[in-house]
């Protein structure tokens, strides 16, 4: 049994628990318990299943336990923490990556509580000998004391991370680092960083109460990294949640609810984002890059790039700039797009800088999750002897102020400019310097005008950050992926409590919407109190169950938004779709007929009637509406294709062959030579008629499964044409042995 089918054995034991089915949960405890080979675990699991046969016995005698369901309740929550006590056990000793993380750290892990508060006193007190030093010399070498402090940090880390459930010493060890005013917010953060993937990996009460104290100590960067430590956390552990309503209750003391709702908000928001980081990075990928180099060879001979790179020139404008984009609008659009999913906080770079997680600083767990800062020892190291007259302190400055990109991201780049070659170094830093005054200058005028920005910047890239390490860390699947969850937002209770008003759910119902995700939003939509008085939510709805395919329902809620004063046009041609798609061709005709009526001159009611006419096999009700098209479109292939099959289906062969020759000859394709033959052949023009068929299989690319299919489809047609059965076999059989 690999850690994979565990961690699912302890699922099973998890939801079997909650649901009350305990007696079905503790044969697969067992089962673990013993593949610990941990005497304890399988004691403590005997005197939990003799507990449990007790509170059994005495539920159906005669005296009742007031405290029944109080014992009941914290046995649960027992059963479920054993599971998560064996399984972290048998993660640590039987992998040897995490068992050589825990020897590694193993002098740390059995630190005394006098030992770890000397420990923090030495760390804040060589922390702050640091700060003074940079004071007094910015440009100071790397020292060994440096190397020696980020090396016990990464223990402290490690410590926080690897522990499964806190006791006293890791609480402290915690609590006073994060408290320690020496202490800098970047180390703060990563000691945040710990707790929150040891709590996704192992659930304990006391990682949720430090995180959230730390959230209340609202020290910037900390404290919005401990408050997505707190959600994810809420969010995976949901249903557990039940079982523990203390964890819930802390959110009712917050002062300040309307901050935590709008933080909560943003949070959610780029986590619904980061789903589809994959799909971002595919179009960036197969659809904006190919389309930029297509533009190379416009680009030198338009904007005379040899010029351009020429001092002489460097300040003077290419005239040729302001029309470029018109003759690749294309390419315009492509740009346009990447900038907006840019801005809009999309991982535009996880393709780019995915390759760029190979550098030895990358090997250090800590360091996927520290945020960038300028003096990292690392950073000095990587551009030491780079281009000493060039503004290294401007540059750091500005990447730590760039809002688009990740904090591991900005690392890789750091490390990368050191591979690069002297000339395109020079130029890359250049231009990267100008892109980041740019980026920075925008970021500060959103700031002005939108006081949550900074957060949002903050959630943005320290998701982005987590995202990287679940997804490339080599050893990621040792870690529980948050991403890989499902996570249903409108079911999980402590949500309603973060949200005192129905706006901010409502927000992240429209944010699956306008993601096209329907059912993500139909979730949230149906669960608002305020639908029921809502057009625009009650449209929404339906529009949901349509794009699902559930067109009764999509029906039933069009017609309560039908009771507002609303669209009425759009209604009613959602409610004729609706219909169309259930096979009610009457009622789909009788709601199109109302558009039809509201907007006389749209020309694609006039045909999408014609269609309902074909569906009902009305077809001469079905050319009105078509001859209707062409008056205002008399060489459009697309009326006179359904013309010419209208023609055909009412016997009216020459007027057919007319209609469906106009076709081939502009646009053909497979089925359009197929309906040509049939007219020929049920006309008496054999010879015309195998001519079509052999283009038909020519246009299919000789695909004998779609001409034989298609021949059955329309066995009837014929039929009703005079050509008989066996014909329409021999036939059939003659082209195929033909090809």
């Amino acid at each position: 049994m690999n850690l994979a089918e565990i961690k699912k054995k302890q699922q099973q034991i998890t939801y079997k628990v909650i649901d009350g089915h305990i007696a079905s949960a503790l044969p697969i405890l067992s089962e673990l318990a013993y593949k610990s080979h941990q005497g304890d675990f399988i004691n403590s699991l005997g005197n939990l299943e003799e507990t449990y046969k007790n509170i059994l016995k005495y539920s159906f005698s005669q005296t009742k336990d007031p405290q029944r369901e109080t014992i009941y309740n914290n046995l649960k929550r027992q059963l479920i923490e054993l599971s998560d006590n064996i399984v972290h056990y048998i993660a640590r000793t039987n992998d040897d990556w995490l068992k050589g993380l825990y020897e590694e750290d193993e002098g740390y892990l059995k630190l005394s509580e006098r030992e770890k508060t000397e420990l923090i006193d030495e760390l804040a007190t060589e922390r702050e000998f640091s700060a003074l030093m940079d004071e007094l010399d910015p440009n100071q070498k790397i020292t060994k004391d440096t190397t020696a402090y980020l090396q016990k940090l990464n223990k402290v880390f490690e410590i926080l991370l690897l522990k499964g459930t806190y006791n006293e010493g890791e609480i402290q060890l915690a609590t006073r680092l994060l408290g320690a005013a020496g202490i800098p917010w970047y180390e703060k953060s990563l000691i945040v960083s710990a707790i929150s993937i040891s709590l996704l990996n192992h659930f304990d009460l006391n990682k949720i109460s430090i995180l959230f104290d730390t959230y209340l100590n609202d020290q910037k960067q900390v404290s919005q990294r401990a408050l997505v430590g707190v959600i994810f956390a809420l969010l995976i552990y949901h249903e557990r949640l039940k079982l523990y309503p203390e964890a819930t209750n802390r959110i009712k003391t917050i002062d300040d609810p309307k901050k935590l709702a709008q933080q909560t908000e943003q949070i959610l928001i780029q986590l619904i984002k980061s789903q589809e980081t994959e799909k971002v990075t595919e179009k960036i990928q197969k659809e904006i890059i190919p389309e930029v180099m297509k533009l190379k060879p416009d680009i030198e001979e338009k904007l005379k790039l040899d010029e351009l790179l020429s001092k002489d020139e460097f300040e003077d404008k290419n005239p040729d700039w302001e029309n470029f984009f018109s003759d690749s609008p294309d390419v315009y659009k492509k740009l346009e797009e990447f900038s907006s999913m840019q801005m809009d906080g999309s991982d535009v770079f996880m393709g780019a800088f995915s390759m760029l997680k190979r550098f030895g600083f990358f090997e250090q767990l800590s360091n996927w999750f520290l945020p960038f800062y300028q003096e990292h020892p690392e950073i000095q190291k990587a551009t030491s002897g780079v281009d000493d007259k060039f503004d290294w302190k401007g540059f750091f400055e500005g990447i730590e102020k760039a809002p688009v990109m990740c904090n591991s991201d900005k690392y890789s780049f750091c490390f990368n400019i050191g591979f690069m070659p002297d000339m395109q170094k020079s130029m890359m830093l250049d231009l990267f310097s100008m892109e980041l005054k740019q980026m920075s200058e925008l970021s500060e005028d959103e700031k002005k005008h939108n006081a949550t920005s900074e957060n949002r910047i903050i959630f943005t890239q320290y998701i982005q950050d987590l995202y990287r390490f679940f997804k490339l860390h080599p050893k990621k699947s040792y870690f529980v992926d948050v991403f890989d969850i499902h996570l249903d937002i409108s079911a999980t209770n402590f949500l309603k409590e973060i949200f005192y008003s129905s706006n901010s759910i409502r927000a992240i119902g429209e944010f699956y919407f306008n993601k096209n995700y329907y059912t993500s939003a139909l979730r949230i939509f149906e669960n608002l109190k305020e639908t029921s008085g809502s057009f625009e939510l009650i449209e929404k709805t339906g529009f949901c169950y349509q794009k699902l395919e559930m067109y009764s329902k999509a029906i039933e809620k069009y017609q309560q938004a039908e009771m507002f004063e609303t669209n009425r046009s759009w209604l009613n041609k959602k409610l004729g779709y609706c219909y169309r798609k259930l096979g009610e061709f009457d009622k789909a005709i009788e709601y199109y007929k109302k558009v039809e009526h509201q907007e006389p001159e749209n020309i694609e009611i006039q045909a999408y009637l014609g269609q309902l006419n074909i569906d009902r096999e009305d077809y001469n009700e079905a050319l009105k509406y078509y001859f209707k098209v062409e008056y205002q479109h008399p060489d459009s292939v697309k009326v006179q294709r359904p013309i010419g099959w209208c023609y055909f289906l009412l016997q009216k062969k020459e007027q057919a062959i007319r209609y469906l020759k106009k076709v081939v000859d502009k646009d053909g394709h497979r089925s359009d030579y197929l309906n040509l033959g049939h007219a020929y052949w049920v006309n008496g023009q054999l010879s015309e008629a195998i001519e079509s068929y052999r283009m038909a299989l020519k246009h299919s690319g000789n695909n004998t499964q779609w001409f034989t299919h298609s021949m059955l489809e329309d066995a009837s047609h014929l039929k009703a044409g005079g050509i008989d059965e066996l014909e329409i076999a021999l036939m059939t059989d003659y082209l195929i042995l033909d090809t």
